[in-house]
């Protein structure tokens, strides 16, 4: 097992930062469950820490001036988790930070001023939610079959991934009008609608891609 120091909000105060980890790493046998990540979180800051099961979100460290929550509100009802956050917010606006680990993306768009996203122990995306469904581009068309068969969606003008759900196919696509148009020439504009890319299709799209260089949008990787 390996880790690297962290520097703590009682050191780091002149330049607002909380904490500052860099090439932080720790393995559980033949389990790398953080590899080389490097990561700065500054004063008031809410930073929402998202993966997959194993991708090393819970390897982490606290301290005073700075809040750690694994899947904070997994147990909580609703008017729980709004009062929860609102305590929250107001650490936050007294100048300390909070990190949370949550599968629930809804709560990350809603509550963090920046995501970090780690696969296999690695940051892949670091920014806001703005900026995280920006990188991974294009809006998402979609539309009822009314049984039509899918062959040939992902062919389409501008079509990146195609996605059945139900009766209902949704397109990815980086030149929507051009998947509008080519949808019109064959019909299949039954309930359409475009819309930008969820967090949701943001998170899937960059930890179902191979291991790469992470995606930084003007936050510290």
């Amino acid at each position: 097992m390996k880790t690297a120091a962290a520097r703590t909000a009682g050191q780091a105060v002149a330049d607002g930062t909380a904490v500052a980890f860099t090439g932080v790493a720790r393995a559980f046998g033949q389990v790398r469950a953080v590899d080389g990540v490097d990561l700065t979180i500054r004063r008031g800051e809410t930073v929402a820490l998202l993966g997959r099961n194993g991708a090393g979100k819970s390897t982490t460290i606290g301290n005073p001036e700075l809040i750690v929550l694994d899947e904070p509100t997994a147990a909580l009802d609703v008017e729980a988790r709004e009062a929860f956050w609102d305590s929250m917010r107001g650490y936050a606006r007294r100048g300390d930070a909070v990190l949370f680990s949550t599968h629930y993306l809804e709560e990350a768009d809603t509550h963090a001023d920046r995501i970090v996203v780690l696969d296999a122990g690695r940051i892949v995306a670091d920014g806001t939610s703005e900026q995280l469904k920006r990188a991974t581009g294009g809006n998402v068309v979609s539309f009822d079959l009314a049984g039509m068969p899918t062959e040939g969606l992902t062919g389409l003008p501008g079509v990146t991934s195609v996605e059945i759900r139900g009766s209902r196919a949704h397109l990815r696509s980086d030149d929507s009008d051009a998947t509008v148009l080519a949808l019109a020439a064959r019909d299949a504009v039954r309930s359409l609608e475009v819309a930008p890319v969820s967090l949701n299709d943001a998170f899937l799209a960059l930890t179902r891609e191979p291991a790469h260089a992470a995606v930084s949008m003007g936050a510290a990787v």
